[in-house]
């Protein structure tokens, strides 16, 4: 077996400690393919037709970006996270950053790229998804950073300085 990559460690790190957290084994749970037939079967050729025609739109969605697996399964990722954050165990936006090697800010202005761009295109309205802060947070939020000085004679200041002297 080869040895595992740095990325391939910290990917398996943050699953499990994801799979800790929610009580998880780490086993997937699948559906039984019996189960998948008896559905497929009981639908009718229009109900077949929509569905196929709604996959090949999701599939030309994630791959919007071209071929390349990792953007593919970063726009993945997106979408669990937004509509279906069970599947990838309500893991946040930091985790996700680790997943990627990425900053957890990445991965939040994806979100907001993919997801939140697309919809609002797509139906002139923006959403609210269950991860947000509510407009009414946000709004306290900025209205507390007005008139925060607190870095401007701070250290990184002071280390910028320095460099462009």
């Amino acid at each position: 077996m080869p040895k595992k990559s740095t990325s391939e460690m910290t990917i398996d790190q943050v699953l499990a400690a994801a799979h800790r957290k929610h009580g998880h084994d780490g086993v997937y749970e699948t559906t039984p393919a019996d189960e998948m037939i008896r559905r497929e079967e009981a639908e009718s050729r229009e109900e077949w037709a929509i569905r196929e025609e709604a996959f090949r739109q999701l599939m030309g969605f994630i791959f919007k970006e071209g071929p390349h697996p990792a953007k593919a399964v970063r726009r993945l990722y997106c979408l669990a996270k937004a509509f279906t954050p069970e599947l990838i165990l309500n893991m946040g936006v930091r985790d996700l950053g680790k997943i990627f090697g990425e900053s957890h800010g990445c991965v939040q202005w994806r979100l907001k790229q993919v997801v939140h761009g697309f919809v609002e295109a797509q139906s002139g309205k923006k959403i609210h998804l269950p991860y947000q802060k509510s407009e009414a947070a946000s709004a306290k939020y900025s209205e507390a950073q007005k008139g925060n000085k607190n870095r401007r004679n701070g250290e990184r200041a002071k280390v910028l300085k320095r460099i462009a002297s």
